[in-house]
Formats: structure tokens, sequence, C-alpha cells
């Protein structure tokens, strides 16, 4: 207050804008540099507004001098709130291609994006876009059944698992082509569920994953095939176990075959579905390690598929009857 006039020597009061969701104002004691809330302190940061308060009705001066200032105290944060602020963890870009498309430098079919900030979170807010209804091939991530086609999400950590979604599928040969960009945290894999495949998605990059569909198999035009995961080591493992269930004879030429269960098989189930998709045997409770035979009760010949489940993983194996 050197060379001020009715000027309460006191208190000034600032617009802190880190309180709150938008902002507040503090009061600060200057003789202590005291706020009544956030970091303001006596000193005004450079390009600060301030509030005073005159003791007496009448006019009033205020000047600011040179050796008003002081340079030895660091600056505080009353413009900004790191705390508050979403950072980016990066994003994740999925583009489903026709095969020939791709080929010949063409468009994609659909793409779905997600992005990733470390203040985020992975239910679906005002921050997630819902998925429009393609006319033809829809590529889409899947929150609890609803259909995103941008998702912004949490960090992600080893537990976390993204459901996908495609379907409407107008050809038999496709290319996924995934783009990691500036991600950070655990390394995400595309799993393909039905064969059973992990493909590492690079943190900066891109990486090219073509499979087909067959229309007379329904687990490979399913539309949850596919899903983003991060702990590739348990999921390897968990459908290792699987494949190592052992089918004969195949080709059978009485409808009756076996499995070879391993040990460590919990809560096996099979169903075996015909070339159409229709369900003609379902078991479940199938034990561990043992030989178990499987009675299809089926007399015409051509082709089927068994499918294993055990603990929600799935695999699906041909069988052939002659």
């Amino acid at each position: 207050t050197t060379n001020s006039t009715n000027v309460n020597p006191n208190y000034y009061w600032a617009w802190d804008p880190t309180l709150g969701t938008r902002g507040a104002y503090v009061s600060i004691n200057v003789r202590f540099g005291i706020p009544s809330a956030g970091q303001a302190n006596q000193y005004l940061q450079a390009g600060q507004a301030g509030f005073v308060q005159t003791t007496l009705t009448g006019p009033t001066h205020l000047t600011f001098t040179q050796s008003s200032k002081n340079v030895s105290n660091p600056q505080t944060q009353v413009f900004k709130s790191i705390d508050k602020k979403a950072a980016s963890t990066g994003r994740l870009r999925l583009l489903l291609f026709e095969n020939n498309a791709l080929a010949n430098n063409q468009t994609a079919a659909d793409g779905l994006l997600i992005l990733f900030d470390d203040a985020g979170n992975n239910d679906i807010d005002s921050e997630d876009a819902v998925k429009f209804t393609n006319l033809d091939e829809n590529f889409a991530t899947s929150n609890k059944g609803t259909l995103l086609g941008i998702e912004s999400r949490a960090t992600p950590n080893n537990l976390d698992e993204i459901p996908l979604e495609i379907n409407t599928y107008r050809f038999s040969n496709y290319t996924i082509v995934a783009e990691g960009i500036s991600l950070q945290g655990e390394v995400p894999y595309l799993l393909d569920s039905y064969k059973n495949v992990l493909t590492e998605i690079p943190l900066n990059g891109t990486v090219n994953y073509p499979f087909n569909v067959e229309n007379d198999v329904p687990d490979s035009k399913a539309g949850n095939r596919f899903k983003i995961i991060y702990n590739a080591k348990r999921l390897s493992v968990e459908y290792k176990n699987l494949n190592e269930i052992l089918l004969y004879p195949n080709p059978t030429n009485t409808g009756r075959f076996y499995l070879n269960i391993p040990q460590n098989m919990k809560d096996l189930e099979m169903t075996i579905y015909n070339a159409l998709g229709a369900k003609i045997l379902h078991k479940t409770n199938l034990k561990a390690g043992i030989e178990e035979a499987i009675n299809t009760n089926v007399i015409n010949s051509g082709l089927y598929f068994v499918k294993l489940t055990s603990e929600g993983k799935s695999i699906t194996k041909k069988l052939m009857i002659n």
C-alpha cells in the first residue's frame, strides 16, 4: 500500500479457477499470505487480477512500482489446475477392410476409435459416441451391450478387456488394421476368440490381422468374435488348455468320438452344431482327466462343429462324420 490511499491493507480477493467445478472467489490475508482456499498468496502473479476494499467513502489511489515486485518467490497455480486436466494416454484406432479394398488402397468398410486418459472412466457417458448402424459392415466397441463408434476410457490395466462387435459381413476375407497412437501403460492385444490367436498392437504403429468368415460356421461370423485384451499371458495359458483337448477319431464313421480332457479343465461344456448352425447336442459338466465318450446319434454324414467352453473361454473344432 505504499503511495496508496483509502485501501484496506489487510486483505484482497481473487478468482481462483482451480476450485470446485467452475472456480471460486478466495480471500487472502496479506500479512501472512494465507488464502481462504487454494494456493493464492500475498503476491499477485504476473497478469493476475485482484479486488481491494476501500476504508472510507471517497477517491481511492493504488500504485504499483518496481520496488513492489518480489521475484524470489515461486509462482503459484492460481491460473491452472494440473490435477483436473485430463492427460491423454493415447489412442487406439481399428479399421475393418475387405481384403481387395485394402490391397487396392481403397477405403475401409468401417472403423472405431478408443481414447485413453488418466482421468477417464470405463462407463458410458457424454464422452462416448454411440454407433450409428451402417447398411453394410459395422465395427464398434461393445460396452455392456451398447455399441460405440468412439469410446473414452481410463488408462488400461492388465485386467481390462474391451469387447468388439462386427456384424453384417458381405464378403469372406477381411483385415483388421489396428493402430496404436502414443499409447501408454499396458500393451494391447487383439484376440480372435474363434481362431484363438493373439496379435500384439504396437504402442506406436500399425499391425494387420487378416481373417476369413465361413458362412457355415456360426462362431466364425459371431459378432463378439474379437476383443482387445491386456493380460495376454493369462489368456494364452487358458486357450492352450482348451487346445490340448483331443477329439478322435476324426473323421468318425459311426457318429461316436472321444474327448481326451486334461486334468486342469474346469466347468467344461460341449455343444455340437451342424453346418447350418443348428444345435444337435449339448453336454455339461464334462470331467477333467478322463476320456469322455460322445455319441452324437447322428446318422447323416457331413461337417459338424464341436464348441468347447471352459470358464468363459471357447474354442471350436471341426468334426467330420462319414
